[in-house]
This record gives C-alpha cells, structure tokens and sequence, in this order.
C-alpha cells in the first residue's frame, strides 16, 4: 500500500519512535489515523500492544479490548481520592488491586509493554484510564511514573463517537469526574499527552464538502452551509437497487428493519451460511453474522480488506449475482469483473510474552471463519465509523449522542452522493464543551522545538533506565526471603549464596546510583548528550566495567546449589531464578549496546536487530540463551552438580546436546538416553564408536544415531583440557586430533567461504558448535582465516582480558568458569590461537 506520509505523519511517528511523551494523534474523519496505526506497527522496534475500548474496534484495530488486556472487573470502577500516585505503599488498600489476580504469564506481559496503543480513544472512559494507570504503576513496581513508564499513544478523533455510559453510572462517576471522556482523567490532568493532528483529508476531494463538514464539527457552519446541506434532503427517497446508496441509522433496530424488508422483496431463493467458530470468540465481538442469509439480488457490503486479490476493502458497497452452494459471486458498481467472495478468518488474540525471545507475541485463542459480507441496504452509525461510502442516506432523525451526526455524514465522499432521509439540526452538532476547550487548550504552537526537546529528555530517561535495576534487587530479595523462610528444607550452602548474591547485588546498585548522579551533573552541560564527548566517555567506561562485574556475578548465581527434593517448591524457586536470569540477560544486553558510547538511533538499531537475531535463535536452539538449571534435585534437564561424577563441565556439555536432540525429535529427554548413560560416558571417556558401543545404555542404533557429536564433544573435552583416558594412553597425534586434521578444517572453512555460519555448518557435517569453533581455532594458527571475519573485535577484546599474560601451558577450564556464561569453550580456543599468533 502506497503510503503518503505528510509533515505532522512523520513528526507524529519521530514523537512515538524517538521519545517516550505520551501523545494523543486526532485528526478529522479522513484524514489517515488508521494507516499510521498499521504503518506504525510495521515499522517500529518498542514492544506494543494494541488494544481499544470497545469489542468491535478491538477487532478492526487487530488488538485486544482493554478489559481482557488489563482483567478490568465489570461495572464502572471509582477512583481512589486518597491514592498517592508516588508510594508503592500506597496500594496496599487500593479497591482495584484487591480485585485483580494476575498470573505469572501476564505479570510478565505487563512489565515488558514500551508502548500501548489505544484505538477510537473518543470511546475512551476517564475512569478506565484511571484505573489503567493504577495497575500499569503497581504491577510494573514504578509508583511515581504516569502507567508505570509505559509509553502511551492514544488515537481517535474527539469530535466522533463518545464512550457510552449509563445514566445511573454517570450519576455515581460524576461526583469524581468533570466528564466522561479520557482527557478529564486523574492521571492525565497532571501528565497532559501531546497533541497531534493530522491535517490533510484524503476521503473527500469536494472543498465545499468539507468546509460544510468542519462546520458541523466544530458547531459554526454558515447558514449558507446549512441550508445547502439540508437542499440534500429527500424524505420519501427510495434508491434502485443497483445504485448502490446505503442507508445509515442511529439504532440496529432501524437498520435491522430495512434490510430485512428489502431482503424478502426480493423473490430470489435464501441461502443461509453458518459461520464457523475454533475455540475461543465471544458473541459480543462477532464481526459478522453467525447466520448469513443472503439471496441473489441482495445489496452487500464487504467487512474486511482484500489483502491478496486488492478487489474490495472493508466498506466497499455490490450486489449479488451469483449463489450457487459455497460460491458467492458480487458485482460493484464500476468495476468490470464480478468478484469471487470466499470466506475469511478473523482471530481473536491475546498478547503474551515469548519465553524464549522475550518479546511480545499474539497468541490466537480462537478464529471466526466467513463470509466477510452483511446486508447493507441500511447499517448503524456506530458500525459506519472508520468506513468510507460513495453513496450514502443519512437517518440521523433519532441522534442521540453529540458526534453521530458528523460521523454520519463525514463517512460519505462527496455532496453529490448524499442523501438526507431527515433534516439535520442544530442540537447535535460540534462537540462536547468540555472536549472542544480541552484540545485548543493543549495545542503545542512549536512542536519541532517540543521534539528535539522530547528526544534529548528520553536519551537521557533510557541512560537512567539502562542503570536502574530496581526489578533485579526486588526479585533477588523476593527469592532469599523464600529461602530463609524455608531453610530447614534447603541447604546451608544456599543461604551462604543468596547473602553473598545480595550483598554483590547492593554493592553494584550502589555504585550505579552514584553514576547515575554523574549522568545528571555532565548533563547540565547544555550540550547535547549525543555530542557530549566527556559524558560520552563516562557512559563508556561504565558499560565495561558493569558488563564484567555483572557478568561474575551472574556466573555465580547461574551455578547455583539450590537442590529441593519437591516440585511445589522447587516450581516456586525456579520461577524466581528464571525471572532474575532473563533480567541480567536484558541488563547485560543494554549495557554492552553502550561500550561505545550512547547514540539514540544506534541504540535502536541494536536493539531491532537483537530482536530479530532472538527469533532466528529459535531456529538454532544451541545458540540461544541457555537456560537455567532447575532447582528440582530430580530434573532430567539440568542435573544438580554431582561430585560423584567426573568432569562436570563435559557432562553439562553432553546434558545440554542430549536435550537439544530430544526437543527437535519432540521425545522425553530420556528416551535419547538418560542421565546415568550420560555419567558412565563421563567415567570412560569414549574416543570411539567402538568405545561408546562399550559404555552402558548405548546400543547400536544409538551409536549409529548419536555417536558422531557424541564423541566429538568428548575429544574436544579431552584436547582442551590435555586429558588422557585413564584405561590407555592416547596416541594424540591418532585420536584426539583426528578431528582436527588439516582436510577437516579446510572443510569447515570452505563452507564457511561458501556463506555459511556456524549454525550452518554444524548442521550440515553433523558436527556439535564447539567442534567447528575448534577448526576455526586451527584456521587461525593456519592463517586460512582472520579472528575478526568470525567474532566481532570488541567481544575478542573483552574475552581476552581473562587470559593470562603468560600463554604457555594454558588450561582453558579455569578461564571458562571466570567468563561470562555465553562464552564457549569454542571461542575460548578461538582467541587463544589468536593470543599466541601475535604473541610470536
């Protein structure tokens, strides 16, 4: 689709993109709010969800109601009038947070979101905001930041359609709001959004049109204006069938009586059609009819856009030609061919959180498959919003909320294909006075000056983000509060580690804190950030010396002694050493995105692209973040540390490629082979298929099967660390180097030249990833390949630091236990022949 992106587009995406300001993007019917929500969602990198207020925008929107989103209890919700918006003690008797109960899984959703989009804001309630930012501030732990620092982009059109509330409603809610709508909401009367407005109208071409238009918006038509309007009216008009006019009501039942008449008019067969429903869609967001009735002859319009084909779109008006069994043939108005209709599926979904990319997914929780056509001789207004028709007959007779009658009349093209079945009055004309006093109170005169403004100040909040671990120390407290409760069940050994963890943890904290201090004083500079070279060097020096403390301490906690013999606790435990893992994970990825030095759009660069590698990694599960060990002394994935078993480092190796292989084969990890197969390779150490057919639990078949990593992996143990199998002695130059001949390696590297990665490779000569790091160590010392084409410098830089400055006799195990987790023994090999290459 051909975008035109004007100036107060592109300013409107820099704001959402390049900043964190909350923002309200308006725009007169037209005028494209809908295309920069689907062009927004394309292309930015911040972790969204899109959600509205109603079943039906949620739908069209392609997001989720806010009531499902946030589990917002039915019925309206009051405000707190004593609830401190800057404690978290403050919601320790809030009415609201005793109601809800959030699992795990959407705790995880909430706290990951950088930006909410919320979709036809007009329908926004101000108490639902309210209560939003309520939860937003509590379940994100940031009590003192408007929806607990949550980007907040609402879009829509004040002027259209309000939110609805019952009466008895408004009369309790009125004794805390000065209105209904969202802008009259606590949290906003303090934190007022930007506005901005999209100008340019792109659904009308008639100037005259939407001057009349404007006046009905903002309530000053000329009376020039009202009397051409009101020249369209034409009481008893009763289009041809073939025209195409369709007629748009303020009531369903309107709207239902017209299209049901002009159906059984018709004297043509029905043909009915059952929609089809897969697991959860509920009736109040149903986008079309679970019984289609239709017969030959019968005024339709399309409910959806035709992604593929590009022959209808949602609001396009035709008649029937064809029924014949399933086929559905309509023909609109100019248009040469007939249009084939087959069924499509709308999905209701949910936002969750992806374990593995840590990014924010949708799952389908249930489809509605059919055909995307209504009846639509007469439609309501409400349903009209967001749609665009040629020809239109207005009923606005019976309005009943301010914006029906703009909306109504704004859907239409031109005058010409304008019809007034009724006249239209004053009294529902413009907008609330309220709304109209807000948004010209809060038009920003110099919103490029506000911008660049905006962008200095959230360089600055993500520099303050990046060294505020307020989510680490209060999960890390939260699981040695657990284990001192439960110390008759865990370890001593335990309880010396979570202190030692926390007392890291405070030391670390602390110093941020003071650097954090120094962000702010360099800041005062009055340069900018970007441009600030002694700031700049600060935020440098930093991220190294983070990166690697935060990295020891992460090596310790990662090996840690936790071992219960139940799974109710041992449930309860991991869920803590999971979550603190993934957030060092996220800490260390944004601290080393600043080694450099912090520039914004190098930063999101970094940050789209790690992204995007986490979602290739679920393609190459090995290369992945490597999951923590479970606390469950039984767990078949990662055995505790066992001191009765030799060479824990090979068996961690061996544990980790067994489970890989089961994943792929979706078999239980020990139907590959099982933990005690795993400890008697340990005890032998195999060399051979011959060996390994010796060893106990492997047959044949399994040999055949596995052997071949197997048994690489074993040699690559064995030459790394100059061990020799104790039941013989090893001619190394026959065995251990066997996979290191020089043809192997040339191998390697002439699929590497070929284009392929390490991934590729391995796959490919069925290899583990240590053993082709391995050959591309020898290539190294060989000079067939330089260390820079297969690890980037910095990473080679900072793994070198834990070499020693003597390089003779090197033993790679006590560098491997000092180097961050990620670190393989592969690449350890790697910088060493490098190491020793420019050392002679």
């Amino acid at each position: 689709m051909i975008i035109k992106r004007t100036e107060e587009f592109n300013l409107a995406y820099r704001f959402v993109t390049e900043t964190n300001q909350n923002i309200f993007l308006t725009g007169k019917a037209g005028t494209g709010k809908t295309t920069f929500l689907k062009y927004l969602r394309q292309n930015s990198i911040k972790k969204t969800v899109v959600a509205a207020p109603t079943g039906v925008a949620a739908i069209n929107a392609n997001g989720v109601t806010l009531h499902s989103l946030f589990q917002l209890p039915f019925g309206i919700i009051l405000p707190d009038l004593n609830f401190i918006r800057d404690t978290e003690n403050s919601f320790i008797n809030h009415p609201l947070i005793s109601k809800i109960h959030y699992s795990s899984e959407k705790l995880d959703l909430l706290r990951s979101i950088e930006l909410l989009i919320i979709d036809e804001a007009s329908m926004l309630a101000s108490y639902i905001l309210d209560a939003i930012d309520v939860i937003l501030r509590y379940v994100r732990r940031k009590p003192d930041l408007p929806f607990g620092g949550v980007q907040l982009l609402l879009i829509g059109d004040l002027y259209q359609l309000p939110p609805v509330v019952k009466r008895e409603d408004w009369e309790i809610l009125q004794d805390y709001y000065s209105s209904i709508f969202f802008f009259d909401s606590f949290v906003l009367r303090d934190n007022l959004p930007i506005v901005i407005e999209l100008k340019e109208i792109f659904r009308q071409k008639d100037e005259k049109f939407i001057e009349i238009l404007n006046g009905i918006r903002n309530n000053d038509i000329t009376e020039e204006n009202f009397k051409l309007l009101n020249s369209r009216l034409l009481r008893n008009f009763r289009p041809n069938d073939n025209d195409g006019y369709i007629t748009l009501t303020t009531h369903n039942y309107q709207s239902g009586e017209i299209n049901e008449r002009k159906l059984n008019h018709l004297s043509s067969r029905t043909h009915f059609f059952q929609a089809e429903i897969i697991g959860e869609f509920p009736e109040n967001i149903f986008p079309a009819e679970m019984e289609l009735k239709l017969k030959s002859g019968a005024q339709v319009m399309f409910l959806k856009n035709d992604t593929e084909g590009k022959q209808y779109f949602n609001g396009k008006i035709g008649v029937i030609t064809k029924l014949d069994g399933s086929t559905i043939k309509v023909k609109c108005k100019d248009d040469f061919d007939e249009i084939e209709v087959k069924k499509c599926e709308w999905q209701n979904i949910k936002y969750k959180m992806d374990a593995e990319t840590r990014e924010i997914t949708e799952e389908v929780l249930g489809s509605f498959t059919q055909y995307p056509l209504r009846l639509a001789w007469a439609i309501t207004i409400h349903k009209s919003q967001g749609l665009t028709f040629e020809k239109a007959v207005i009923d606005a007779e019976k309005a009943f909320a301010i914006g029906q009658v703009y909306v109504a009349l704004s859907r239409c093209t031109s005058l010409e294909g304008l019809v007034l079945s009724s006249p239209v009055y004053r009294n529902f004309l413009g907008a609330h006075e309220d709304l109209q006093e807000w948004q010209n109170k809060n038009q920003y005169k110099n919103l490029i000056q506000l911008f660049i403004e905006s962008r200095q100040n959230y360089i600055f909040q993500e520099l303050q983000n990046i060294f505020t671990w307020k989510n680490w120390h209060s999960e890390l407290k939260e699981l040695s509060e657990f284990i001192w409760e439960n110390q008759i069940k865990i370890s001593s050994e335990a309880t010396k580690w979570i202190r030692e963890l926390m007392e890291k943890q405070k030391e670390l904290s602390d110093v941020s804190e003071k650097f954090k201090q120094t962000i702010v004083r360099l800041n005062k500079d009055n340069l900018p950030i970007e441009n600030n070279e002694n700031l700049q060097k600060r935020i440098k020096d930093a991220a190294k010396y983070f990166y690697d403390e935060i990295s020891k301490w992460n090596a310790l906690f990662t090996n840690h002694p936790l071992s219960v013999d139940t799974k109710k606790l041992a449930r309860k435990i991991d869920r803590w050493l999971e979550e603190i893992s993934q957030l060092i994970q996220d800490i260390l990825l944004k601290i080393n995105y600043c080694k450099n030095g912090f520039l914004l759009d190098d930063y999101l660069q970094s940050y789209a692209n790690e992204s995007l590698a986490q979602k290739n990694r679920k393609s190459f599960p090995q290369s992945g973040i490597k999951k923590i060990r479970s606390s469950y002394a039984k767990d078949e994935t990662f055995p505790k540390p066992n001191k009765d078993i030799p060479h824990q480092l090979l068996y961690r190796s061996l544990v980790e490629l067994r489970n890989n292989m089961a994943s792929k084969s979706s078999l239980p990890n020990y139907m590959v082979f099982n933990n005690r197969s795993i400890k008697n390779i340990c005890n032998s150490l195999p060399l051979t298929e011959d060996e390994l057919l010796n060893v106990k639990g492997f047959g044949h078949v399994k040999v055949k099967i596995h052997g071949g990593k197997i048994l690489s992996l074993v040699k690559d143990y064995c030459l790394t660390n100059n061990i020799q199998p104790v039941q013989r002695i090893i001619n190394r130059s026959d065995n251990l180097n066997q996979s290191l001949k020089p043809d192997t390696v040339e191998e390697t590297i002439k699929y590497f030249r070929e284009g392929k990665n390490i991934e590729q490779i391995a796959k490919e000569r069925n290899l583990v990833l240590n053993t082709v790091e391995s050959h591309f160590a020898q290539a190294i010392k060989q000079n067939l390949i330089r260390i820079d084409e297969v690890m980037p410098m910095d990473e080679v830089k900072i793994i070198s630091e834990y070499f020693p400055k003597d390089l003779d006799d090197v033993r790679l195990t006590p560098i491997k236990e000092k180097a961050p987790q990620e670190v393989s023994y592969g690449k350890l090999r790697m910088i060493l022949a490098w190491l020793q290459k420019g050392k002679h």
